[in-house]
């Protein structure tokens, strides 16, 4: 890996990006809108295109979270590289169709706040969502300042939670008394990738 390459390390580039590399220079799709999209690269923040090859292939389109390889000299996207993970869901339409709302996610905040937007069936479906994606979830119940007020044992509730997937960590915190938050740091290693989501969808990531 060369000097400019180690420099991306901190956006989460790795030996299984960098085998596949063949050439050119590099960068992570940090947003993607009707075709354009932000690109992170060694020397900055460049908005880029697709090629008219890759257009009309069959081959990856960009989504937000991957790392593409950049034509020479100019910010067009030339091909995707193939992906760790990706957290998907499908689009019912007269064929299926994959939805990729993120790639090469490493941990995925599952957060649910204790009040009433606690639900059980909800936070499953995100952990099958995180299992089937590769990515390590980690379940976030927020508003544990509240749980007192709202009559909850908050220990049997981090219990039940932790019950819907063996194995699964569950912190409770609170934003607003900073209850918990210390615990966070060490749910992500330098250069991995975090995601949030919860009930109001798909929320941010994080490189």
């Amino acid at each position: 890996m060369d000097s400019e390459t180690k420099k991306l390390e901190r956006f989460g580039w790795s030996g299984f990006f960098e085998s596949q590399l063949a050439g050119g220079s590099v960068g992570r799709v940090a947003s993607a809108n009707h075709g354009r999209f932000l690109v992170w690269t060694e020397e900055g923040e460049t908005e880029a295109s697709v090629s008219g090859a890759l257009r009309k292939s069959r081959t990856l389109w960009p989504a937000v979270g991957d790392w593409v390889v950049l034509r020479e000299g100019a910010a067009v996207i030339a091909s995707v590289l193939n992906r760790k993970t990706k957290l998907s869901r499908k689009q019912p339409e007269r064929e299926v169709r994959e939805q990729v709302l993120a790639a090469n996610v490493d941990v995925l905040f599952i957060v649910s706040g204790l009040d009433r937007d606690y639900n059980e069936r909800r936070i499953e479906r995100f952990l099958v969502m995180a299992r089937e994606s590769g990515a390590r979830a980690v379940v976030l119940l927020n508003k544990a300042d509240l749980a007192g007020e709202l009559g909850l044992d908050l220990a049997e509730v981090v219990a039940k939670t932790e019950r819907l997937s063996p194995g699964v960590t569950v912190l409770a915190l609170s934003a607003k008394s900073d209850h918990g938050l210390d615990a966070l740091p060490a749910q992500l290693k330098p250069g991995e990738t975090a995601a949030l989501i919860g009930s109001s969808g798909w929320a941010s990531q994080r490189f």
